[in-house]
């Protein structure tokens, strides 16, 4: 089973936060982030099964009142984040908007897990989405600080992190503003 990561954007750049994982003919977009709009002027090579978002910054939702309603695709967030998500869309999309919380997982379609795993970042309602594949996990793991002792909310989900770490990650792509200190 052929397997592909496309960065569409948003690495190394603050501001257009987007990417592909193509799994066989099944596409799965991470985060629609702002000005990223002329950014993507094809179509994905596949069907678009899910459209999920990390969290609620502009730069992992502000194009998403743009782009979602080119995927026949539902839009799966955490609650918070699916708040913010609905306030980019305005009242024309008519898809299906799907909330999931930290710790769920769902079933998106032949082999495709879903998994959301929490993080601490500086807004609530983080979360590093985990694709399931036939062929092993890919982690989303953007945006987040290693924060053990948050002011608000629950600390990142180290004990999640360490079991998938240990039952075998395929691919983990992380791009964090500030990661270097």
């Amino acid at each position: 089973m052929e397997i592909e990561i496309a960065t569409i954007g948003g690495y190394e750049e603050v501001g257009r936060n987007m990417t592909a994982v193509r799994v066989g003919s099944d596409v799965v977009v991470f985060d629609m982030g702002l000005d990223l709009a002329p950014v993507v002027r094809r179509d994905l090579d596949g069907e678009v099964r899910a459209v999920v978002f990390s969290h609620g910054h502009l730069d992992h939702v502000g194009a998403a009142g743009v782009l979602a309603e080119r995927y026949d695709a539902p839009l799966i967030a955490t609650p918070f984040t699916m708040e913010i998500v609905k306030g980019e869309l305005g009242a024309r999309f008519a898809g299906d908007l799907v909330t999931m919380a930290a710790g769920e997982g769902m079933d998106i379609g032949d082999g495709l897990e879903l998994e959301f795993v929490h993080v601490t970042h500086s807004t609530v309602g983080a979360v590093n989405p985990v694709l399931h594949t036939p062929a092993g996990a890919v982690v989303y793991g953007l945006d987040k600080r290693l924060d053990h002792d948050p002011v608000l909310g629950d600390p990142i989900d180290m004990a999640r992190f360490e079991a998938l770490g240990e039952a075998g990650v395929l691919a983990y792509v992380e791009d964090c503003t500030n990661a270097g200190r």
